[in-house]
């Protein structure tokens, strides 16, 4: 605290601080009683890989930062489910995943973005709906956080391509109740902006000598 004046704090413990026991919780919690925003986690290597470190840390910010909503705000979501530096084009997947939320008129927290912050992360509670573009990393987060903030949530796969962009699109807006016409039309606008990118990169391929006998677009 004397070192780093910072807006959030995250203990985690090694295989070592496990194997020896210290009780990281007492202590978090001594300094969280003291008003510090802090949270910890039990992160020892032998409990699991990186993956389930990830929604071990989403668990205790849904525990012990995000703050109880009076009531939920009608087109607010969260998003989560692609692990920040393990999925190597994650800034790019998290920002594709909440273009495509956004073209249907929902405000979007996903948490790990340079257009998120720790305001938004505390009112988290707030949203009508978790998405998890995942069938297995978040879950259990979103689970926990379903138990505390009364959130229900949706598990999809991260989407690619313009088919699996547009089941998620129709998937979200069918469990929030949005209008068929605001759906429609950002599908169509999805499908446009991917179809016009495809198609200058095929007519690259096709009409430059790039002395490759067999490519594959995708």
């Amino acid at each position: 605290l004397k070192v780093v004046n910072g807006g959030l704090y995250a203990v985690l413990t090694s295989c070592v601080t496990e194997i020896i026991g210290d009780d990281i919780g007492s202590v978090v919690k001594d300094f969280r009683s003291d008003g510090v925003p802090i949270i910890g986690a039990h992160t020892g290597g032998f409990k699991g890989n990186s993956y389930h470190g990830y929604d071990l840390v989403l668990q205790s910010l849904f525990k012990d930062y995000v703050l109880p909503a009076k009531e939920k705000k009608r087109g607010k979501v969260n998003l989560w489910g692609v692990v920040p530096q393990l999925d190597p084009f994650w800034r790019g997947n998290i920002r594709g995943v909440r273009s495509l939320l956004e073209q249907l008129g929902l405000e979007v927290n996903s948490f790990f973005t340079l257009e998120d912050n720790l305001e938004n992360i505390k009112a988290a509670a707030e949203a009508e709906l978790n998405i998890v573009v995942s069938d297995i990393y978040g879950l259990e987060a979103a689970k926990v956080f379903e138990e505390l903030h009364t959130t229900p949530y949706i598990s999809i796969p991260l989407p690619i391509g313009p088919s699996a962009s547009e089941d998620l699109l129709r998937s979200v807006a069918d469990r929030l109740r949005l209008g068929n016409e605001k759906t429609e039309i950002a599908v169509a606008q999805g499908n446009r902006y991917y179809y016009k990118t495809i198609e200058s990169l095929t007519d690259c391929y096709q009409d430059f000598d790039l002395q490759r006998y067999a490519v594959v677009v995708g």
